[in-house]
């Protein structure tokens, strides 16, 4: 496995600066400590008012409960750039905002697609099959409204095959963990994906080896990883740092 070479300035490796928010207590991340302390992360509370961070970087924010905050993510520090918005999940939280509570947890991947500066949505994953079954029922009722899918290109890449239909260029990347099977990854939400390991590396080294990544974040990380997923957290780590660090 390639590792990635620590520069001497704090929070950049191979400079990519690279993030871990949490709330008040950091050490909610304690049991990734090791690893973030080699990547020489730098901490960032979520309440903050501006969530600020310096280009090109590499976010890890926490749980899947977290997941939304790649919207904020993106709204206060990627909107000067347009970009293939890339989304690896076991969900598509893409949902019609009228028709659910807490639209910022369950809709923000529409609320991406809808920025001028977001070209595009690519699902990956489950979440491609979640989001072929809401294509369904948008075609299929004519009382939900949907002008986003009219406007971007909309992807569906339920395996390695699919992801050659994404457009080469700059992409923003937002992986959420579930999207594996349990066996390699113990995520805290309650349902996951059904992904192989081998099938996500392949994924995310052909999107680095053709594409330019201009940010990218990580959520879903495990409660009490053992051994073996601190190892897989870290190589996943290292193939989207070698591939931002690529796009400099």
């Amino acid at each position: 496995m390639q590792r990635s070479t620590v520069s001497q300035n704090t929070g950049t490796v191979m400079n990519v600066h690279v993030y871990t928010l949490g709330d008040k207590n950091p050490s909610i991340y304690s049991q990734f400590g090791c690893l973030f302390k080699k990547l020489s992360a730098e901490f960032k509370p979520f309440y903050m008012d501006e969530l600020r961070v310096k280009k090109p970087s590499l976010i890890f924010t926490g749980s899947n409960m977290h997941h939304h905050l790649t919207e904020r993510i993106i709204r206060e520090n990627f909107t000067d750039e347009r970009f293939f918005y890339v989304h690896i999940d076991a969900h598509r939280d893409y949902m019609n905002p009228l028709q659910i509570p807490k639209p910022e947890f369950y809709a923000f991947v529409q609320h991406i697609a809808k920025l001028e500066c977001c070209q595009g949505v690519a699902m990956v994953g489950n979440s491609a099959l979640m989001m072929k079954e809401y294509l369904t029922e948008i075609k299929e009722n004519a009382t939900v409204i949907d002008d986003t899918l009219n406007e971007k290109k909309i992807v569906l890449a339920e395996n390695f095959k699919g992801i050659k239909n994404i457009s080469q260029g700059d992409i923003y990347l937002s992986l959420d963990l579930d999207v594996l099977k349990r066996s390699y990854m113990e995520t805290p939400y309650s349902s996951q994906g059904f992904m192989e390991f081998e099938e996500l590396l392949m994924i995310l080294r052909h999107l680095t080896e053709n594409n330019s990544i201009i940010g990218a974040d990580i959520c879903g990380l495990p409660d009490k990883p053992t051994k073996e997923e601190l190892i897989r957290v870290e190589e996943l780590s290292d193939i989207l740092i070698n591939g931002i660090s690529l796009t400099i």
